[in-house]
């Protein structure tokens, strides 16, 4: 890794767990950022944009002694990028609410996956880069109702994609996607067992607030399937990103501050039977290991970490450095949307190649499998 790669990682750390300034911890996270100059700040800054953590670099460079801070356009900066990311949490932690409540008030019964439900573990909720709002329908007559009700309300509707129970809408300024089944493009067992699996482990559902303080005659809760549902379906939902095109490190945040928070609550003996049923035991212990030993996560909360994989694990972050979020850098190759299909989805095809082939190195078997299944979806498109 590069220097400034280095030492995102440190601040990143710092804004994540919020160590006291005063632990040994926080002494050796700063240690490497003495002299860190401005060019390095505007390259920190770049990463973190791309990686969907600027919130977590944020509330990291503000734990920073005055006399290692960048310059006050950098820091400035930042804080008004921070800014909006409140705002746009506190829009969506106010909607979402009230959007499961009307749903569920018409017999749609749905649980929220991911996104705030995942946010309320992190050390500062409001600083996690929100994304799409993601509900689940674990049965299809409820799925097949709330498209008809988001169609009515809705700015924009997607339409559902082909063999698939996923729609998707721009409603109230965000973008909602149903879901009436759960898929994935990893190994031909997680394939196979995913949809069985989630309809057997969302239960216990539970009630949680992601409001700061209920708004009179307002929703304020939502509801999310089981603990053991939640870390591993994070964790399908990376890797699934990190098969097809590439992740950041706001996904792996998601999945390691869920385990953080819910280490007690979590079944480890089921999660145990649940990643072997479902052919992931390898991606876990690999992401264990990049989780304790590049990403600052407590080893005592990490089920199945195992050590001697230290190789693979940095061939991993450096993976994940250069795709960025849902393969950030490689999207800025793409052309525009009006531009020749068939061009596009030729450049498309050709940036695809060289995720496959970085992930080959790590999972050779899956990699080849999920390089099949896109091409067989590119022909079909043609």
């Amino acid at each position: 890794m590069k220097t400034t790669e280095i030492k995102f990682l440190q601040i990143y750390k710092l804004g994540l767990y919020q160590p006291s300034p005063d632990s040994e911890i926080f002494r050796q996270l700063i240690e490497a950022l003495h002299g860190t100059n401005e060019e390095e700040w505007a390259e920190i800054v770049d990463i973190a944009l791309i990686q969907t953590v600027v919130g977590q670099v944020t509330d990291g460079m503000m734990l920073l002694p005055h006399n290692m801070q960048p310059s006050r356009n950098i820091y400035f900066s930042l804080l008004k990028k921070v800014s909006d990311v409140e705002t746009e949490n506190k829009r969506m932690n106010a909607f979402v609410p009230i959007l499961m409540y009307k749903l569920i008030g018409k017999g749609c019964h749905c649980l929220l996956l991911k996104g705030q439900g995942a946010a309320v573990n992190y050390a500062m909720p409001l600083h996690r880069q929100p994304g799409d709002i993601d509900l689940f329908f674990p049965q299809d007559d409820d799925y097949q109702q709330a498209k008809l009700l988001l169609e009515q309300v809705s700015d924009r509707v997607g339409g559902e994609k082909s063999g698939r129970k996923h729609s998707d809408y721009d409603c109230a300024g965000f973008v909602v996607e149903l879901h009436g089944d759960i898929h994935s493009s990893i190994c031909r067992q997680c394939d196979k067992h995913l949809m069985d699996w989630a309809k057997r482990r969302i239960e216990p559902i539970q009630k949680l607030s992601i409001t700061e303080a209920a708004i009179s005659g307002k929703p304020s809760e939502i509801l999310i399937a089981s603990d053991n549902f939640n870390v591993l379906f994070i964790f399908i939902h990376l890797l699934n990103h990190f098969m097809n095109g590439g992740i950041g490190l706001r996904q792996i945040s998601d999945w390691m501050m869920y385990m953080d928070k819910n280490y007690t609550k979590i079944n480890t003996k089921l999660l145990e039977e649940d990643i072997n049923m479902l052919g992931v035991r390898k991606f876990w212990c690999l992401f264990a290991v990049l989780a304790v030993e590049f990403l600052g996560f407590p080893k005592h909360h990490m089920p199945f970490y195992e050590t001697g994989q230290e190789e693979k694990a940095m061939q991993l972050m450096e993976n994940v450095l250069s795709t960025g979020n849902f393969g950030a850098r490689q999207k800025k190759k793409q052309l525009p949307v009006n531009a020749n299909p068939i061009l596009k989805k030729l450049v498309t095809f050709a940036g695809q190649i060289p995720v496959y082939s970085r992930n080959a190195k790590l999972f050779p078997g899956e990699s080849a499998y999920c390089f099949l299944k896109f091409m067989g979806s590119a022909v079909r498109d043609i």
